[in-house]
């Protein structure tokens, strides 16, 4: 016989009994929305209360416990992007130091771990070490600790990406892709924005000036004038994605009308620089965020919507600088 759930029918905050077990309903972060995660406790109150009392021990006091902090309260609060791809370096992150406590923790470990990751993937452990550094930051604003062990910790030299993007490479990486892949490519060099706010661009954004964009990386705002060739690929979007009788809210759509994910985008893009470089069209990949590139070298760059003139500068302009020589 299934066991009865107490007379009570009502368990400790956040449980719930269902299909004669208790369940724990945690909160997590998933692929940048808050959900939920069912923890099985057990069939009876006694099990119930006995797991329930070791999941809010584990990582009591440990780093463990500071980096979940971290990632409900501050991780949340980014942009859509930021929070996947920083939610798997905090794993990473956890799986290292999570054991050990707050006081414990040395420059010297932060140190060794920075070195093991950088001798394969130094840019990933520079950014693994600029995520730690913030965690640590608010581990000493939260009180676990009194001074920051990543300061002392020197990253990896990194040298700014430079592939730049011909015309010719441009025009036959193009050709090769499916029409939704073009357009958001012509968007991409016209406009200079990123993909995910290019995925994420509605009809309600378009107006007689030109196209709202509010960036979710930054917040920056822009108005995108018109242009005869952004007019052009505005309307191609509109009239070619969606057959005859179909509505949708956003530019970039499939054939129902919904927006085009951008794990489908990321399969969709590795597939037509496979097929590039096997075709022989392509002699080297080139990345999306490259053609964002591109359109800052091509141009003034005000369209990427970059306050510092040293980022533009270091990031995006990837034309050797034209000198005249000496008369």
């Amino acid at each position: 016989m299934s066991p009865r759930r107490s007379k009570t029918n009502k368990g400790p905050e956040r449980t719930t009994f269902k299909n004669g077990a208790w369940y724990y309903l945690k909160p997590i972060i998933k692929a940048g929305k808050s959900t939920t995660q069912w923890i099985r406790l057990g069939k009876t109150e006694k099990e119930m209360y006995q797991r329930l009392a070791e999941l809010k021990s584990e990582g009591a006091g440990l780093m463990a416990a500071i980096i979940e902090r971290y990632r409900n309260e501050i991780i949340i609060k980014k942009a859509i992007n930021t929070q996947n791809a920083q939610n798997k370096q905090l794993n990473r992150l956890k799986r290292a130091f999570g054991h050990m406590r707050p006081s414990d923790l040395r420059p010297s470990h932060i140190a060794k771990y920075h070195d093991l990751v950088g001798t394969k993937a130094p840019f990933q452990a520079n950014r693994e070490l600029a995520l730690m550094t913030h965690v640590c930051k608010y581990a000493v604003r939260w009180g676990h600790i009194d001074d920051n062990p990543c300061r002392e910790v020197q990253r990896f030299p990194e040298q700014a990406r430079q592939r730049y993007i011909s015309d010719a490479e441009y025009t036959a990486a193009r050709d090769l892709a499916p029409l939704w892949v073009q357009i958001i490519m012509d968007l991409a060099y016209v406009t200079g924005q990123r993909r995910i706010d290019l995925l994420s661009l509605t009809r309600s954004q378009i107006t007689e000036q030109g196209i709202l964009i509010k960036q979710s990386k930054t917040g920056t705002n822009l108005l995108i004038e018109w242009t005869p060739d952004l007019e052009s690929i505005i309307t191609r979007a509109q009239t070619e994605l969606l057959p005859a009788g179909t509505a949708s809210i956003y530019i970039i759509c499939d054939g129902n009308g919904q927006k085009r994910k951008d794990a489908a985008f990321t399969t969709a893009w590795t597939r037509l620089m496979n097929k590039a470089i096997e075709k022989e069209i392509l002699t080297e990949r080139f990345q999306f965020r490259d053609i964002r590139a591109k359109a800052g070298s091509d141009s003034s760059g005000e369209q990427l919507g970059h306050k510092s003139a040293t980022i533009l500068n270091k990031h995006y302009k990837r034309l050797p600088k034209r000198v005249k020589p000496t008369q």
